[in-house]
Formats: C-alpha cells, structure tokens, sequence
C-alpha cells in the first residue's frame, strides 16, 4: 500500500536534515519501522507502482454465469440431495465448456464457488 506524500516527505526531511532514527522517525509518524525503512534511502517512492500480477481480470464470463444459472434453474424442481454443489457446477464446467479458467491456477473453482454462492442469494431472494 502507497503512503500519502507528506508522510514521505516527513520521512525524507527526518532523513536529511535530523540525526533520528528510522524507529524514532515511525514512532513520531505513527507508522511501521517498516515503510519508514522503505523509504529511508529514497530508492522506492510511493507514486510509482509494481505492474499488476498478470492474472486475468474476469476469469467468469457472461457464457460461465448463464451455464451457472441453467443449472441452479434445474436444481429449483430437482430434491434437496440431488442439487447441483458448487465444485459439481465447476467439474461440469471444464468437462462440457472447456472451461480453463486462468491456465493451472488453483483458484478458478473457488471463483467459480463464489459466483455460485453470488448467484444463489440472488435466486432465492427473487
């Protein structure tokens, strides 16, 4: 997380013009030795950023949500034990969509279980 730029400068004027310390200077700040650490040298500045991680924005398309909602529809007639679970709704997904999700990432069916869970509230409210 990025700090506000007077607390930078804060830290850069405590660096230059005093002999404090980096644990006097977040004791006086309010902040963790850490971020005062951080930006001690002056190497790492708040406005500039780490490129994102690479992963895809929206791994649940329009086609994925209405292939979730057919399936909590059926469930709406179907018994209690026979409805669709939400890693039922994932397997179902990648066997008969060829959903990939973000290519080997571990949480795909737990995006998947959160749209199910999303779309269920919004089901059962209607």
């Amino acid at each position: 997380m990025a700090i506000a730029m007077d607390i930078y400068e804060k830290i850069r004027y405590y660096r230059e013009h005093t002999d404090f310390s980096q644990r006097n200077v977040a004791k006086i700040l309010g902040i963790s030795r850490n971020t005062v650490k951080k930006y001690w040298e002056g190497q790492t500045v708040p406005w500039e950023r780490k490129p994102g991680s690479g992963r895809k924005k929206d791994i649940i398309t329009d086609e994925v949500k209405a292939f979730i909602m057919k399936c909590l529809d059926s469930d709406r007639k179907a018994p209690r034990k026979q409805q669709h679970t939400a890693h039922k709704i994932y397997t179902r997904l990648v066997a008969e969509c060829g959903f990939e999700g973000c290519e080997g990432c571990e949480g795909c069916e737990a995006s998947v279980r959160r749209t199910v869970a999303e779309l269920k509230d919004k089901v059962t409210n209607y």
